[in-house]
Parts: C-alpha cells; sequence; structure tokens
C-alpha cells in the first residue's frame, strides 16, 4: 500500500470545506426547526393560513 501524505496547504483545503458544510448543515436545521408555540390553529378550532410573498 502507498503511504498517505498530506501537505499543509491540502490539509487547510480539506479542513475549510468540512467548515463549510459543518457550517451548511447546522445553518438547514436551524432553518428547517419547528417553532414549538407557532401554531395553524386558533381556540376556536378555526385554521388560519399564512400566505407569504
Amino acid at each position: 500500500m502507498a503511504k498517505l501524505t498530506m501537505t499543509r496547504r491540502s490539509f487547510i483545503k480539506a479542513a475549510a470545506v468540512s467548515a463549510a458544510a459543518a457550517m451548511i448543515s447546522t445553518s438547514a436545521m436551524t432553518a428547517l426547526a419547528e417553532d414549538k408555540t407557532a401554531s395553524t390553529t386558533t381556540s376556536d378550532g378555526d385554521v388560519t393560513r399564512i400566505r407569504t410573498g
């Protein structure tokens, strides 16, 4: 088997790519998180439709 070598430059590139991927996945999870206080039904049981843009 060949010996694997990693230069400082390739290590920094790999670290930057993995940090960017972690940031994207974290922001996606918080963007998709459900708000427990938000409700689409009113106290009398009617459904409220919320339309955006």
